[in-house]
């Protein structure tokens, strides 16, 4: 069933926001208001950690309204909401705040007050000390524009100098961004097989009539990297990312650090030189500066498969030392789940198969992931001991995939072959023990613990 709009946007919010639109309706309404209390009760089961249950509120608080009344109320909040949503963007950047304040005020013909605001504006958005940023780039061209396009008396006090301004900051503020999307072109169109080779020529071509500024320079090491694979870009690059040469938290610091993870882990599959400890620091600082989380947090999957990649790279105690320092900003309902989980993934990337089961057997899974996951490993476990108990891995394999299936609905169809492969597989292997088995991964696209599944798999062929 679709959820109402109201609900869908209260349940995206976090905390600080929930107390923030608590405010803002204050500032509209009394806290006997209809509106506000129907925020107080629904904040009220978001703290308890209860699911948005409006119709529950209702029952409980508002029966002397009509259903109708009810929903028309549901939608005043709602409209509240959005404007609430405007307003807490712009006070989140204060760059931003002060650009609004500054356009205002122009409209308004408080000239004397914009001056002052815009010289100090204008001042830190120049800031040859602070790290790059394009957002401040297009912040600057905005201010200069909203100063010349005004009736404000100033332009006529520089004489041509705020056109220039205007002009110069607006094609460097275009050209910083024609590198970014060059760049994603390169890289989507990779992907993608789609060709934007047109694409690309005629940006380059623009870029040449532009002024180049230090960001569009910084940015043609990414292009490089991105473009022709070269790995001397992405180890420039990632110093400028890791000595803070961009400003954490950016979008621009976000775009260059991802793309900088991301192609170092590329040329570690397609074996083209790069340094594994430049991988490690660039996880490091990604986590570090919240490019890896989202909305303050790792989401559960995500941190799997950083500890499953990190496991190449550190050794089971450096891993286990990574996965209690972290898992505590995981967005999970099943913490102890996800740490038995981690802790057995973590074993058995470094061969210690003996001390799986230990790991999982500690709690009771209710997140099916988690659940197939662990019974993945266990059968990782069964199979690799030396008293291998066929019994039993045959039992947990039937168990699994009876399981697998009850949930078949609520997976994805890549997540559900995934595991079913999985265990087929292994069955299989158990079999080839007795009798020879083609055995041929070719066919099965999607498949949990392949490196695992690959390297036995290689064993019964020789």
């Amino acid at each position: 069933m679709i959820k109402v709009k109201l609900i869908q946007v209260l349940e995206s919010l976090d905390d600080t926001e929930w107390e923030s639109l608590g405010r803002y309706l204050l500032m509209h309404h009394s806290k006997e208001s209809d509106n506000y209390q129907l925020y107080t009760y629904l904040s009220r089961q978001w703290k308890e950690k209860k699911a948005l249950d409006y119709r529950t509120v209702r029952v409980d608080h508002f029966t002397r309204i009509s259903p109708k009344g009810f929903s028309n109320l549901m939608s005043k909040i709602y409209l509240t909401t959005l404007d609430w949503l405007v307003y807490y963007e712009v006070h989140e950047d204060p760059y931003m705040r002060e650009l609004m304040i500054i356009k205002a005020l122009n409209k308004r013909g408080v000239y004397r007050i914009v001056n002052k605001r815009y010289k100090k504006l204008e001042s830190d958005l120049l800031d040859k000390g602070s790290c790059l940023d394009h957002h401040r780039s297009a912040l600057l061209s905005q201010l200069y524009h909203s100063q010349y396009y005004s009736d404000n008396p100033v332009k006529y006090r520089e004489g041509g100098l705020l056109l220039e301004k205007l002009i110069t900051s607006y094609l460097q503020q275009v050209s910083e961004q024609l590198v970014l999307y060059e760049v994603e072109c390169h890289n989507w169109g990779r992907i993608q097989k789609y060709d934007y080779s047109d694409l690309i020529m005629g940006m380059n071509h623009a870029m040449r009539e532009m002024p180049d500024g230090q960001i569009a320079q910084s940015l043609q090491l990414l292009v490089r990297m991105v473009r022709d694979l070269c790995p001397e870009a992405l180890v420039k690059l990632s110093d400028d990312v890791l000595a803070g040469k961009f400003r954490e938290r950016s979008e621009l610091h976000t775009l260059v650090a991802l793309y900088c993870l991301t192609y170092a882990l590329r040329f570690y599959r397609e074996s083209i030189q790069v340094d594994t400890d430049l991988i490690s620091s660039l996880y490091d600082h990604c986590l570090r500066t919240d490019v890896l989380l989202h909305r303050g947090k790792i989401p559960e999957l995500r941190f799997l498969n950083i500890v499953g990649t990190l496991s190449f790279f550190r050794s089971h105690d450096e891993i286990e030392v990574f996965i209690y320092q972290w898992i505590g900003s995981v967005d999970s309902q099943y913490p102890d789940e996800l740490l038995a989980v981690s802790m057995a993934l973590n074993c058995l990337h470094h061969d210690r198969f003996a001390e799986i089961i230990g790991h999982l057997r500690t709690v009771k899974y209710h997140h099916p992931d988690f659940h197939l996951r662990a019974a993945c490993m266990e059968c990782v476990a069964l199979y690799e001991s030396e008293e291998r108990d066929e019994i039993i891995l045959t039992y947990v394999i039937s168990n699994a995939k009876r399981y697998l299936k009850r949930y078949k609905n609520k997976m994805s169809v890549s997540s559900y072959m995934s595991f079913m492969n999985f265990f087929s597989v292994v069955f299989l292997l158990q079999k080839a023990k007795y009798r020879s088995i083609p055995l041929s991964l070719t066919h099965y696209k999607n498949l949990i613990f392949r490196a695992w599944i690959t390297r036995h798999v290689n064993e019964k062929r020789r």
